[in-house]
């Protein structure tokens, strides 16, 4: 299945409630944290959890989650 990323938040935690959010409008979604293929140096920027939805509800998902940007 084809998702589209709709924000990337810092933490798990923030992520999952946005999660929530969107799903109280009736939004599937899920959040997908990325896999990096090294070891991640003390001075990398750590890079987030992203929020992922159907692209056909991206727009919206978008809408619904302005205020979280």
């Amino acid at each position: 299945m084809e998702v589209r990323p709709v924000l990337t938040t810092p933490d798990k935690v923030r992520a999952e409630a946005a999660c929530e959010e969107l799903r109280a409008h009736g939004i599937k979604c899920d959040t997908i944290e990325p896999n990096l293929p090294f070891v991640r140096e003390p001075f990398m920027r750590d890079p987030g959890v992203n929020v992922v939805v159907a692209p056909e509800d991206e727009g919206r998902a978008m809408e619904i989650l302005a205020d979280w940007r």
